[in-house]
């Protein structure tokens, strides 16, 4: 849907700056782990719902679910 419908990405692909190969799979395959996420900490992992409610919510439960069980600093 991102190639079709995301202007937040199609906006920068149509003035070079990004290309197809910044899509490195969809936000399933990177929770089953049949894609890779980040391999450093300077790599960032962007998800972009195009309206999919069900899947804002799920990745939201992952990301609070995570950040609890993070190590605390300070």
């Amino acid at each position: 849907s991102a190639l079709a419908e995301a202007g937040d990405f199609l906006l920068p692909r149509s003035e070079g700056r990004i290309d197809n190969a910044h899509i490195a799979g969809e936000i399933g395959e990177l929770l089953e782990g049949r894609v890779p996420g980040r391999t450093t900490p300077d790599e960032i992992t962007l998800f972009k719902s195009l309206g999919m409610a069900v899947q804002d919510l799920a990745v939201g439960r992952v990301v609070l679910a995570s950040a609890f069980r993070a190590p605390q600093e300070g």
